[in-house]
């Protein structure tokens, strides 16, 4: 009988603690469904800076063709997104508008993004943790992976990716990057500042 009542007794205290931890948020949710989120075009852009040195220097922006990513709960699945590079545009404030177009022009030529022949660039997530983003990137045929300083957050219906980030494109040895004599070369490091917003389906 008094096994039975200290078993009896457990079983209570067990049962309050539970109670407790769902009171104070403690106890863990049921296992998280996955959810896919699928890119808004319109919404989403990469804005890029290009330079020879701190004070020469041209920006502008490139477009997403599409992309989803796959979460569940907080924890990144998978994800993937292609960069249409025929839209890669110089928005430089500094140059007037005949001058971003013939700049525009000459980061789609052979020099640089090869457009012609590589018009896509193909972007795969990897694992997402600290603010971290693991990335590969397949550019002019080659894949490159790196790690980028991202944020992802989740609302009910929407998913957002935020990041300001590098790119050294050294090992894809762009002609319009190489040295060229008497002239400075464009540094194959380019910055970034992702931004796309993604619709929840």
């Amino acid at each position: 009988m008094k096994a039975f009542k200290f078993l009896l007794m457990a079983a209570v205290a067990v049962s309050a603690a539970s109670c407790a931890e769902k009171a104070d948020g403690v106890e863990e949710n049921p296992q998280a469904e996955e959810a896919t989120y699928v890119i808004d075009k319109e919404a989403s852009t990469l804005e890029w800076k290009g330079q020879k040195n701190e004070n020469y220097f041209h920006t502008g922006k490139v477009w997403f063709s599409d992309g989803q990513m796959t979460m569940k709960g907080e924890e990144l699945i998978s994800g993937n997104f292609t960069l249409d590079m025929s839209t890669i545009k110089a928005e430089d404030p500094n140059l007037d508008q005949v001058k971003n177009d013939t700049l525009s022009a000459h980061l789609q030529g052979p020099y640089f993004f090869n457009v012609k022949n590589y018009k896509d660039v193909k972007v795969t997530l990897g694992s997402y943790k600290d603010g971290k983003l693991e990335v590969k990137m397949n550019v002019l045929g080659k894949d490159l992976d790196k790690t980028i300083d991202a944020d992802i957050k989740l609302s009910d219906d929407k998913a957002w990716i935020t990041g300001k980030f590098d790119v050294d494109f050294k090992e894809l040895n762009m002609p319009g990057m190489q040295v060229q004599e008497g002239q400075e070369p464009i540094q194959p490091l380019v910055s970034y500042n992702l931004k796309i917003e993604m619709n929840k389906q």
